[in-house]
């Protein structure tokens, strides 16, 4: 391929082959950058949809770290003054319900549930066996 250019009165024939064949190279190397680019940037758009779910997710995981906090402010873990593992209730009342309203589990088959036992008899050996589950 060849361009005709005028000087003057005449023109000159330039030869446009190699010229021609870098200017095709270009562009081939310009599309494919440029469908790279999309690729990149749909793959940008799926990060972000991935944060936007993950930031939701830490945000409803925080509200109910709060509500944790807020509902067990006055409860504490430690050790008493003879050094053994205690929890400390301070500064409310403790009420113990098991949800059934009555103190005889609404008539049916009593459940075992919201009783509060105390041992005071500072015997720290555990028991043999632990109460069997109620379910």
């Amino acid at each position: 391929m060849s361009i005709a250019i005028k000087l003057t009165d005449s023109y000159a024939i330039v030869p446009l082959d190699g010229t021609n064949t870098t200017i095709v190279g270009l562009t081939t190397t310009v599309n494919n950058n440029s469908s790279a680019i999309t690729d990149l940037q749909y793959s940008i758009a799926g990060i972000n949809t991935t944060i936007s779910a993950i930031t939701g997710e830490i945000n409803l995981d925080a509200t109910t770290l709060q509500t944790v906090v807020n509902q067990t402010r006055y409860i504490t873990a430690g050790t008493d003054e003879n050094g053994y593992p205690a929890t400390f209730i301070t500064r409310c009342n403790v009420w113990v319900q098991d949800g059934s309203g009555s103190t005889s589990d609404g008539g049916g088959a009593l459940t075992g549930l919201g009783n509060l036992l105390l041992d005071t008899t500072n015997n720290r050996t555990p028991p043999v066996s632990a109460p069997a589950a109620i379910t």
